[in-house]
């Protein structure tokens, strides 16, 4: 029983919400200040793997890509975990995540899935309010004075 090892992985999505509550449909997930379409960053950095796709490739790619939600296929972050040990039943994960660029609502959707097991999968939704944080405060507070002193 050493050799016990069982595999689980926490998916974790963010959807910026409307006042009302509803999804904002045009999101584009923007996380911690990177580009939302990691393809485009592939194709503007002219990376290896952009270079070796073919035209329909990339065409299939892009289609798949365009839409009303971008958000409901982009992983905020894909975590794994192993359990090595055949008697826990429960323990504690931590993960982080880049907060949101913009302030406002968001709901995260957290999926938790087993690679063994087919029906061993947990879902949840949190709503949480993210506030503009202490450093952009601070920032935009040396911004205004640089301007209150240019115009003196």
């Amino acid at each position: 029983m050493q050799a016990y090892r069982e595999s689980w992985f926490i998916i974790v999505r963010a959807y910026k919400l409307n006042e009302d509550g509803s999804r904002m449909s045009n999101w584009d997930g923007a996380m911690g200040g990177s580009n939302p379409n990691h393809f485009e960053v592939l194709k503007e950095n002219k990376h290896a793997i952009f270079d070796m796709l073919t035209e329909d490739t990339i065409a299939s790619f892009e289609k798949e890509f365009v839409g009303s939600d971008v958000s409901d296929r982009k992983v905020i972050v894909g975590w794994p975990f192993v359990i090595s040990n055949v008697a826990q039943k429960s323990g504690k994960v931590k993960i982080h995540l880049p907060p949101p660029d913009v302030p406002g609502k968001y709901e995260f959707s957290v999926t938790i899935k087993s690679q063994e097991f087919l029906c061993g999968v947990e879902e949840f939704k949190l709503v949480v309010d993210i506030a503009q944080g202490v450093k952009k405060k601070k920032e935009e507070k040396q911004e205004e004075d640089k301007e209150g002193k240019k115009d003196k």
